[in-house]
Order: C-alpha cells, then structure tokens, then sequence
C-alpha cells in the first residue's frame, strides 16, 4: 500500500516561544501523565465511583504537567520521580485495601495493573530526559534487538490501554478484523546496530502513536528505518483518516490538528508532529508528507549522519 499522492516537503513553522519550546521537548512526558491522570481517574469510578477519589495522585500528575513549560523545574521533577511515583503507588494500595474483595475485578485489576505500567515508563522517560539535557544534541548506538524489542512493549501498552478493544499483529495471516497489522522494522549499516539522535526515539514513538490513533483497527501500520554509511531514514505510513490537502503545511505547527480529526478524543498535547519536525531538523534532516483524505498518510524522514552532517 502507499498513499498514491505528491510528497510535500515541510521547510518551516512557526517559531516557538520559551514555553512552547520545553512542552514540545517534554511531550512524550506529557503524553504518559495525560494518561496515568485517567488511569487514576478510572480506578477511582470503579470503586469509589469517583473520578476524584486519588486526589493527592491527580494533584501529583496535573503539578508535573503544569510545570513541563520551564525546563528547570521539569527537571527537578524528574529527579524526584521515583520518590513521586511511590506515593502514588501508596495511595493506590490504600484505596484498594479499603476493597479488598474487589480487587480481582477485571476492570479495578486492569486500572492497578496500567497504573503501575504507565509509572514504569514514566520513570524512564525521566531518566532519558536527564540524560539528554546534558548533551541535547547526543547521538547514541542501538542494538537493533534492544531497541525492537522496546518498541514491542510501547505496542503492548497500546493494547494494554486499549481495554481489549484491538489488537495488533505482526504478520498479516493472524490479522482479525479488529486488529492493527504493523510492519516494524530496524536496519543498521551492519545489521545490529543502528547510531540516532538519542531524541531521535521519542520521535518514532511519537508518530508510531499518531498513526494508530487516526488510524481505525484493522488498519495497516508501516514504521521501517534504515541507516546506512550516510544517513538515516524513517518513514512512517498508515491507512487512517488521512490529512486535508489544504491543511497538510500546517500539521506541524504547535497544537494543531486536522479539521477532520476533531472527533477523536487524544490525550496527547497535540504537538507530536511540531516535535519531529523540529528534531529532524536540529540535526540537518528533510521531512515530507504525503496524505490524502480517507486513504491514509506518510511521513518520511531523512538525516544526515554525523559526519556527514552539515551543521
């Protein structure tokens, strides 16, 4: 399948404010407290039937949003992750000790088990956000087998925080109706190791989710990268709603969305696409779109090695 329409080439956006710069940079943060706030809001109606019933937990998640516009103070709060993700773990088991015969019902047991899910990576999204502030413009190495298989467990938590209502297969004979087909895959120069950005990550992961969030089940998703001696692509296509032609310039602007996907409900920040653009382009890359309405879309990004880079 390819979305059978002219490559448009994105060379500029608006630029961004002080604010607006960090958000984008702690987007995938935001994106895990969005949706740890309604995993705490879910198991609190479950057996309180209260959305606010975690209610020093909530605080905790909607601070750390708050404060993910000034650089410092996101930092500083990730410091201090897993002294946080501990006493939201603490409120939890109060609240469940108080149920005690309840606690083995599917729906309380899936809440209990997606919040200690969602804590888990939100911890080490902490970390690699510590990581990176001291060299922003760090390349790591990956070995292709590591780096698979975390993408298989952001796959998983997508099912995960799906409550059963698709799956995803990785070879088309087990596709059911109702599942996602996904082609993933990672090629190095050697063929076990592939060098990126380290920022690079949160980008694949990030237009992985858009593309399954527009992209109805029993849809087909494709994310392959490949480096060779000189540089680094991705490409990124799915068979969803697609973008409006009018519109496809603007998608990468902070907190856009398509006017045709207004009805889906997304608790991301709306600025997934601003942060691979503006990535692929801190390390000299080229990003283009190809979409077309009701058939699908195609992100496609290339990136100079280091040493061949530019600037």
């Amino acid at each position: 399948m390819t979305v059978d329409v002219p490559e448009l080439e994105i060379i500029e956006t608006k630029a961004l404010g002080t604010a607006e710069g960090a958000l984008v940079d702690h987007h995938s943060l935001l994106n895990l407290l969005h949706v740890l706030d309604a995993e705490l809001q879910l198991l609190g109606l479950s057996l309180e039937g209260q959305a606010g019933a975690l209610a020093r937990s909530l605080d905790r998640t909607s601070e750390f949003a708050a404060n993910l516009k000034d650089r410092d103070r996101t930092l500083a709060l990730a410091g201090a992750v897993d002294a946080g993700a501990e006493l939201i773990l603490e409120e939890v088991a109060e609240l469940l000790n108080r149920y005690p015969a309840r606690r083995h019902e599917p729906e309380v047991a899936d809440a209990e088990a997606s919040i200690m899910g969602v804590l888990d990576i939100f911890r080490a999204r902490c970390r690699e956000v510590m990581s990176r502030s001291v060299d922003p413009g760090r390349w790591d190495d990956f070995e292709v087998a590591v780096l698979r298989q975390k993408f298989l467990q952001v796959f998983r938590a997508m099912e995960t925080h799906g409550r059963e209502r698709f799956h995803i297969a990785y070879n088309l004979a087990l596709q059911g109706p109702q599942d996602y087909y996904v082609d993933f895959k990672l090629e190095g120069v050697d063929g076990t190791k592939v060098r990126l950005p380290s920022v690079f990550v949160d980008v694949m992961r990030d237009l992985i989710a858009n593309a399954r969030k527009y992209t109805a089940p029993g849809g087909l998703i494709i994310a392959n990268l490949h480096q060779s001696a000189t540089e680094v692509r991705f490409v990124v296509l799915d068979t969803g709603r697609g973008i409006p032609e009018a519109e496809i310039s603007r998608v990468v602007e902070f907190g856009y969305r398509a006017s045709n996907v207004q009805d889906v409900r997304t608790r991301g920040g709306g600025f997934g696409l601003t942060k691979a653009y503006l990535v692929t382009r801190r390390f000299g890359g080229r990003f283009w779109i190809a979409s077309r309405q009701g058939v699908g879309t195609r992100i496609r990004i290339v990136i100079p090695n280091p040493a061949t880079a530019s600037h």
